[in-house]
């Protein structure tokens, strides 16, 4: 994430800033949230950044694996990482780039990893998520439908974003396990959605958890 992405103004603009505005919106709709009893929030505790321990994937070719943090893909083809874009307090993003930029929007794959010590299970977890794309703009939220990513049963939707002009498709797939709450999310310029998502589900198809990743949160 530190390539040129969205453009505002005439102006080159990194991606990552529109990706990471998307994380940081899940900790700060969770540091606006009540905390009564029946209120988990997100899968994150707090709005408070702490230092994250800065590990590192093993790249083969196109194989990446990330046994710290919990999983491991295939790269789409002509695509590259970049790991570790974001390490903000519960959070943890790593990113797929394509190589090419479309309307101002070079098309990116994100997986982000949010520390679930209170043990949010997968339908708090995508309810919250709701909330923090309605509390960014987000517009034509499609209903979730479910699908089975990496073993795990989680939920998709897509939706769209408005940044200086700018729009952003994005299709997220959400679930939570007791290491994270997840999201595996594709963001493109309309016009390459449709040839994106389907690179996004072979992508999908390569994601599996490992080292523990997968236990069940117990609100599961």
């Amino acid at each position: 994430m530190g390539l040129s992405g969205v453009r505002e103004g005439g102006r080159p603009q990194r991606l990552v800033a529109m990706v990471l505005a998307v994380a940081l919106g899940a900790v700060m709709v969770a540091g606006c949230k009540g905390g009564g009893d029946g209120d988990k929030g997100t899968a994150t505790p707090t709005a408070t950044a702490t230092a994250r321990p800065h590990v590192q994937p093993t790249i083969d070719g196109s194989a990446f694996n990330f046994p710290d943090r919990g999983y491991a893909a295939v790269i789409p083809d002509g695509w590259h990482a970049n790991p570790n874009s974001l390490l903000a307090g519960p959070q943890a993003v790593d990113t797929f780039f394509s190589p090419d930029t479309v309307e101002g929007v070079q098309s990116n794959i994100s997986i982000t990893c949010e520390d679930n010590p209170d043990g949010t299970g997968s339908d708090q977890f995508v309810e919250n998520k709701l909330k923090t794309i309605a509390a960014l703009g987000g517009k034509d939220v499609s209903a979730a439908r479910p699908v089975t990513v990496g073993g795990q049963q989680a939920q998709e939707l897509s939706y769209t974003l408005d940044r200086g002009g700018t729009a952003i498709v994005k299709t997220d797939v959400l679930f939570a396990t007791a290491r994270c709450g997840w999201t595996i999310a594709l963001a493109s310029a309309p016009s390459v959605q449709p040839q994106n998502a389907a690179i996004f589900d072979r992508f999908l198809q390569t994601f599996k958890l490992v080292d523990g990743a997968a236990t069940p949160a117990p609100g599961a």
